[in-house]
């Protein structure tokens, strides 16, 4: 099979396309044809090296295709289906596997980085990996959400605990997972203060439903954000840079505010100042992917015109991985090419705005829409969600849910003329 792969750490040029022996999958695997992959900031480190890498190495965390082979055991895929893959790779034996926090196990790994990963014509990852793809979706579309969306869910629903109308500063929201985290987070009702550099990437931050936007090339943001919330600070800070932006992050943070970081893009070993951490009793929370839950909750924010807002920067073939791994795009096989593009920004994946826009969420990839109301007084649904009508006004939500359940385990979202609640 054709694969973008590398043999050594390095930058673009130890990028190599070629021919790699195409595997086969194990009991309990899945063969997927690629057909979409998407590049994350994750590709550029592995690429440059970091610890656990094994050579040579088959980049890609993000995919989509067919399935194109099952192992024994596998039930539920045939030849043809069109699936999604989740990258984090689990055991489902440890203790925290049984707990179902997967993302926490012990020999947790992710494609692209300790395994082969998308940027092939196939791949091979456990069933248990392998969502079946929503037909409104394209595989562009598919391949772009799962790494920076399950991130950015178990950043703001699960680790954050943002409720509507808190208030949240995200770092660097012109990228994958930032941009992801704001929209997650308007999703909730949240107010969201965002920083990124370049008018460009503000003015679609400020379409996404940012705020405010910050540019922290020409503005302080500890400054701006003090002064927007009258010195008090934020609820949370979701902060993937690191070293550039910690210290910032600890000074906007509100009394008994939360920081959340998944990542480093400048630096693991910033500055501190414990005093601000004392003093102020901020929690310092640290993330990681998501678990099965969350990954099936995130996965089902795909409504029909998904990733539209902000949009893919970049569409192009497999062969055009060793001159745009430098930011984001999403790759096809070479037959199924379109005029690449060598100059990539970083890849911006998100769904629409909240505004006039139903959620659509539910335990696993079937859409259930879900939605609120000021009158709410029980709760309806089924899954991961529920209806927060009252009888009368159930019998006009466009939400569908019939059927009474229990206390949904985040907050509910919402349809167009229904107010926000707590």
């Amino acid at each position: 099979m054709k694969a973008v792969f590398f043999q050594k750490h390095g930058g673009n040029e130890v990028l190599e396309y070629g021919d790699l022996e195409r595997p086969e999958p194990r009991e309990g695997e899945v063969r997927v044809a690629i057909r979409a992959a998407a590049m994350n900031h994750l590709d550029i480190f592995v690429r440059d090296g970091i610890p656990g890498v094994p050579l040579p190495q088959i980049p890609g965390a993000d995919g989509a295709g067919v399935v194109d082979a099952v192992g024994a055991g596998v039930g539920g895929f045939s030849p043809g289906d069109r699936v999604i893959l989740q990258p984090g790779l689990y055991c489902n034996e440890c203790e925290f596997c049984r707990a179902g926090e997967q993302s926490l196990c012990v020999r947790f790994q992710i494609l692209g980085e300790h395994v082969p990963g998308t940027f092939a014509e196939a791949v091979v990852l456990p069933a248990r990996n392998v969502f079946p793809m929503p037909e409104r979706l394209s595989f562009e579309h598919a391949a772009a959400f799962p790494l920076v969306y399950q991130t950015a869910w178990r950043m703001i629903i699960t680790r954050g605990d943002v409720r509507p109308g808190q208030t949240v500063l995200i770092h660097g929201a012109g990228g994958g997972a930032g941009g992801a985290a704001l929209e997650v987070a308007k999703l909730v009702g949240a107010r969201v203060f965002a920083t990124t550099s370049g008018e460009e990437k503000a003015r679609r931050l400020t379409e996404a439903g940012a705020e405010v936007v910050i540019d922290y090339g020409k503005q302080d943001v500890a400054k701006e954000i003090r002064a927007l919330t009258g010195k008090r600070g934020v609820d949370v800070v979701i902060d993937s840079v690191g070293d550039r932006t910690w210290m910032t992050s600890l000074k906007c943070a509100a009394k008994g505010g939360r920081i959340v970081t998944c990542g480093a893009t400048t630096g693991p070993n910033p500055k501190e100042e414990l005093r601000l951490v004392f003093w102020n009793q901020l929690s310092i929370l640290g993330s990681t992917m998501a678990n099965d839950r969350e990954f099936r909750a995130s996965s089902s924010l795909t409504p029909p015109h998904a990733i539209g807002r902000m949009g893919i920067s970049s569409i192009g073939d497999l062969t055009s991985a060793p001159s745009c791994c430098r930011g984001g795009a999403c790759l096809r096989p070479p037959l199924a090419a379109k005029p690449r593009r060598r100059d990539c920004p970083d890849l911006q994946y998100a769904i629409p705005s909240n505004d006039g826009l139903p959620g659509v969420v539910g335990a696993g990839l079937a859409p259930a829409r879900l939605s609120w109301s000021p009158k709410a007084r029980s709760i309806v649904g089924d899954g991961l969600w529920g209806c927060w009508c009252d009888e009368e006004a159930r019998r006009s939500c466009p939400c569908g849910v019939s059927r009474r359940g229990g206390r949904p385990q985040g907050p509910p979202l919402r349809h167009a003329g229904h107010d926000r609640v707590r």
